[in-house]
């Protein structure tokens, strides 16, 4: 059966009503589809695809095609259609290469055309959920398919992320071009509901699953991620999962540098408005170095794990912060020691254990402010940091003895002795991380960490 639910009458009609830019590859096509809808349904039936992802799916198809021993490249329309696929230059510029199975090269004009077709295929079975010809849903496929032959560029494709434990003052935060972070509509709240009961990802009580209330979407055009490979289908999911980790991780760390506590990114979705395009479902790729620790996680692809912080509030002036760091976060800083140190607060996120976090927020901190060698390491650090930090007087005694404290501790947990009180463990190592959050934020503003003679200036001031 046909699903009505994207095919609207009045996009079918459009769809049927544009004159085609290459008619005899459409004519070719309409002919050869009923003739291998059959061989098809018999090679399908016989191994469905299952849980088969769709690049597997791709393949599969792809092979069905051409392979010298299944009869669908025998057939008289086979013959004809590749006829009209070589006469299409986009079809036939190879830069693949050959396609081989079993140690077995595979004669065939076209191994993109292949590849192209295979995309078509997929996208029709998706459309029909049938081995059958429909001719409406053929009208439908075939002029996404000459988009995607000649006008790829423009096709929009949306990403969407399930950012857990995550609540927003703002219906939508608009960080950048294309990038944004809001609310889940009524529909998006249903599917991760029948998402979380389908797969029980919670691990605790899957017939009543909690929903995220926020979502980060991810804009872009195809053209935008393309490489020139050749293989328009595998530029663009290859450019895909390097935006959609590069995006995540910025406004990951954007907001871990304003605030603490447990962010995770849950299903990732992507769709495009151009069906034979790559479509997706929980990339579930770990985002930067960030191995995936429970609580910390970063990205949790097949289970969410329950937080161990209370939501982290993006209130209004939280999103503003997050919109001013977007630029600064976008690519690693060319100053080493501010690198290093972003290096390592990312990583602290990855611990579970207070003991190496706090080292992880030591290294970062060294980087930054003692860049001159290992003298005096505690005072100098304490006076730097208080100076750079502190906005009066009193605030700066209180960072200089909170600095002191946390380097005293680091050095304890270093060396291997033993701490009375794992409580002041977790105070020390929390203020030590607020310390290190507001230090990273006015280095990545002023572009550099700071000045240890310009510090030594303003302490005598």
């Amino acid at each position: 059966m046909r699903r009505l639910s994207i095919l609207t009458g009045a996009a079918t009609m459009r769809d049927m009503e544009i004159e085609p830019r290459n008619p005899h590859l459409r004519t070719a096509l309409e002919s050869w589809l009923p003739a291998a809808l059959p061989h098809l349904r018999r090679e399908f039936d016989a191994h469905p695809f299952g849980t088969d992802d769709q690049l597997l799916q791709s393949t599969r198809l792809a092979l069905a095609v051409v392979h010298p021993d299944l009869p669908i490249r025998h057939l008289g329309e086979t013959t004809s259609l590749l006829n009209a696929m070589g006469a299409i230059p986009e079809l036939t510029e190879d830069t693949i290469g050959p396609l081989t199975t079993a140690n077995r090269r595979i004669d065939f004009p076209s191994i993109y055309g292949a590849v192209t077709l295979s995309h078509f295929l997929q996208a029709y079975y998706s459309e029909v959920l049938d081995w059958a010809f429909d001719s409406v849903a053929f009208a439908t496929i075939y002029a996404d398919l000459e988009a995607y032959i000649h006008d790829i560029e423009p096709i929009n494709i949306r990403t969407l992320i399930e950012v857990w434990n995550v609540r927003s003052e703002s219906p939508a935060i608009i960080i950048a071009p294309g990038i944004t972070l809001r609310h889940l509509s009524d529909k998006e709240k249903t599917q991760s509901i029948k998402e979380s009961i389908e797969t029980e990802r919670f691990r605790r009580d899957p017939t009543n699953p909690d929903v995220p209330e926020v979502l980060l979407e991810i804009q872009s055009q195809a053209g935008d991620l393309l490489s020139g490979s050749g293989n328009k289908a595998a530029d663009i999911q290859g450019g895909l999962t390097f935006q959609t980790l590069a995006a995540a991780r910025s406004v990951l760390l954007g907001l871990r540098l304003i605030g603490a506590g447990d962010i995770i990114l849950g299903m990732a979705t992507t769709c495009s408005e151009n069906r034979l395009l790559p479509s997706s479902k929980n990339i579930g790729l770990s985002v930067g170095s960030v191995p995936g620790s429970l609580g910390n996680l970063s990205w949790a692809s097949s289970w969410i794990p329950a937080p161990r912080t209370p939501p982290y509030f993006v209130s209004d002036n939280a999103a503003t912060q997050l919109v001013g760091l977007w630029s600064l976060l976008e690519s690693t800083p060319s100053d080493r020691r501010l690198a290093l140190a972003l290096r390592r607060f990312e990583m602290s996120y990855a611990r579970e254990d207070a003991e190496d976090q706090i080292i992880d927020y030591w290294i970062a901190l060294e980087a930054l402010f003692l860049p001159d060698g290992n003298q005096e390491l505690v005072y100098r650090a304490s006076l730097r940091i208080a100076r750079f930090l502190g906005r009066y007087a009193q605030e700066r005694l209180d960072l200089f003895n909170t600095v002191k404290n946390s380097y005293n501790l680091r050095s304890k947990v270093a060396h291997g002795a033993e701490l009375r009180s794992q409580d002041r463990l977790d105070s020390v190592t929390n203020e030590t991380g607020e310390s290190l959050r507001r230090a990273l934020c006015h280095c990545l503003m002023q572009g550099a960490p700071p000045s240890v003679e310009d510090l030594h200036v303003q302490l005598l001031d």
